[in-house]
């Protein structure tokens, strides 16, 4: 009897794609110039929506380093272009480390971008500037990116066959922080809103009674 294959597991059908699109956007973006054994991720690192760390990892026994190119999760949750275009800037951090005129993982490890970087984002499609406009400064420590209509991101992404991204975040709407509760008294059942761990007397009908929490 033939066994048959195990189905793939979410993980290994996620990881594999990211490769797939890391390779897809390296050909399409970066003349394949960008090396491939690099680490890639899904993380969570404050409020980053993508983190690039140089030289992160290295393999036991060998003299072989890795750069780590990690995605917050929730990226799954937002628009393909959206997601993607953030892992396009962590290959445009890539490059900048393997051929930039700086070549200098200080700055990157920093968080501070220059020049170069902004150029770089600019000639794939994805200008960026300090404050989100095109008016704005091309270096700084916080760099807000946009995609440019009919760049080359924006025509790499409506190439893209949509299975090179077959999974989605399922985006929860977030219930509102509820501040104000129910208290009753339960002799005269008069009732009144106010907000939690505070202590009521209810004064209808004289009852001088502790009134309590409903909900």
């Amino acid at each position: 009897m033939m066994a048959t294959a195990a189905p793939i597991t979410p993980t290994l059908d996620v990881m594999e794609h990211f490769q797939i699109i890391f390779d897809y956007f390296n050909a399409a973006l970066f003349k394949n110039e960008l090396p491939r054994d690099c680490m890639l991720s899904f993380a969570t690192h404050g409020r980053s929506k993508a983190y690039f760390s140089p030289a992160r990892w290295s393999k036991n026994g060998e003299q072989i380093t890795a750069h780590e190119l990690s995605l917050n999760p929730t990226l799954l949750q937002e628009p393909k272009d959206i997601a993607l275009s953030w892992l396009a800037r962590l290959m445009v951090c890539l490059y900048q480390v393997e051929y930039g005129i700086t070549r200098s993982t200080r700055s990157l490890e920093k968080r501070y971008y220059n020049v170069e970087f902004s150029e770089k984002m600019d000639s794939i499609g994805l200008p960026c500037s300090k404050d989100g406009t095109p008016e704005g400064e091309k270096m700084g420590y916080s760099m807000t990116h946009w995609i440019e209509k009919g760049g080359p991101f924006d025509q790499a992404i409506q190439d893209m066959p949509d299975e090179y991204f077959p999974w989605k975040g399922e985006l929860k709407p977030k219930l509102p922080k509820r501040t104000i509760y129910k208290y009753r008294c339960e002799n005269c059942h008069a009732g009144v809103m106010a907000p939690r761990e505070v202590h009521l007397t209810c004064n209808t009908m004289a009852c001088d009674r502790i009134m309590v929490l409903v909900n």
